[in-house]
């Protein structure tokens, strides 16, 4: 076992510990995050629940029909936190470090870097089946059926 993993299970014995308290006594921002983790560790409302909880996400998402419709939608969902194909920063400026300038990060890779994705990379024949299978899975998952899934 490593430290991650020992420090993982020390925190959850930690919140178990807590959990066994009055939560009224604690402060707004940690009785939340108490909250919150009562809600990830309840496994039976969430096999109940399946994917109804991501609906909604997924068809905002399906309802993008071109990059007129993502820019209507762009501020309001960074403002949520709804993920995005790509992300904002802010950052010191290179040319002048006393202000701050706006970047846009390009869309992440899943695979760890575009060659992988070439049909002339060995890892490729790996990999491809493997990342698709998946994605195809977790669509399934989430009611798709197999051919929108495909």
């Amino acid at each position: 076992m490593d430290l991650n993993d020992n420090i993982d299970k020390e925190l959850m014995r930690d919140l178990d510990d807590i959990e066994s308290q009055n939560k009224d006594s604690f402060e707004a921002p940690f009785s939340e995050m108490l909250k919150l983790y009562e809600l990830a560790r309840n496994f039976k409302k969430r096999d109940a629940d399946g994917a109804e909880p991501l609906k909604p996400y997924l068809e905002k998402i399906e309802n993008i029909s071109g990059f007129d419709d993502l820019n209507s939608q762009i501020v309001a969902w960074t403002k949520t936190g709804f993920p995005l194909p790509f992300g904002f920063f802010v950052e010191p400026d290179m040319k002048n470090t006393k202000v701050n300038a706006l970047f846009a990060n390009s869309p992440s890779l899943f695979l760890p870097d575009r060659t992988y994705y070439e049909n002339n990379n060995p890892a490729y024949a790996q990999l491809m089946p493997v990342l698709t299978k998946t994605l195809s899975q977790l669509l399934i998952l989430a009611d798709y059926s197999s051919n929108e899934a495909d």
